[in-house]
Order: structure tokens, then C-alpha cells, then sequence
């Protein structure tokens, strides 16, 4: 089987690249984008340099690690800046406030005291 996969060569690794950014697509995780990154990537070196393919799938590997590796620190660079920052985080605009109560719902302490 390894033979039959070293023997598409590149495009082998151009199929394998696809489909996991279609899984990544599928179960986003933004894990799966960077390991079909990588397989593209040695696809595309594999284009121009002719190497076996147990050197393609030590490039993958190494390829791969790398990217988990720079992955969460990409990640914290780009963190956009928007004009709505708790957007999605609403309670986390409470944190650090202090609120006074203006008039108690007398109503509803009776309700719910005497139930």
C-alpha cells in the first residue's frame, strides 16, 4: 500500500492535503487545516525535487509538528480588534463593575418567599 501512494507522487500528497482541509471543514478544529497545509506543502516540493517517499513523509511529519507547534502562537497574533469586544462574552463586560439596586421587586420576593 505504501508503494501505491509513493508511487502518485505529488499528487498524492495534493488528494491528502484536500481532504483533510475538507475534514477540517466537515469538524472545524483548526487542526486538521494545518496537517493538510503541511501535506500540501510537501506536495508542492515534491512538483520540483524527485526524493522517495519515506524522505516525504519524514517532511510531513516534520512538517506537522512544526505547524502544531507555531499553530497557538499564530493564533494569538491575530486576534482581531473589533469595536464590540464582548461580543459573544456578555457577562465578561460585568466583571470589575459595581451596581446599586434602585428599587427592589417587593412582587417578586413575596412570590418566590412564600411558595
Amino acid at each position: 500500500m505504501l508503494t501505491q501512494l509513493g508511487s502518485l507522487g505529488a499528487w498524492g500528497w495534493f488528494i491528502a492535503g484536500g481532504l483533510l482541509l475538507v475534514f477540517e471543514v466537515l469538524a472545524p478544529g483548526a487542526f486538521m487545516a494545518w496537517l493538510g497545509l503541511a501535506a500540501l506543502a510537501v506536495g508542492a516540493i515534491s512538483l520540483y525535487v524527485d526524493w522517495p517517499w519515506q524522505a516525504q513523509f519524514i517532511a510531513f511529519a516534520a512538517l506537522c509538528v512544526t505547524a502544531a507547534w507555531l499553530s497557538p502562537r499564530l493564533a494569538m497574533h491575530m486576534e482581531m480588534q473589533t469595536d464590540q469586544p464582548f461580543l459573544n462574552r456578555r457577562a465578561e463586560a460585568f466583571i470589575g463593575r459595581t451596581f446599586t439596586l434602585e428599587k427592589a421587586d417587593r412582587e417578586r420576593l413575596w412570590n418566590n418567599q412564600y411558595r
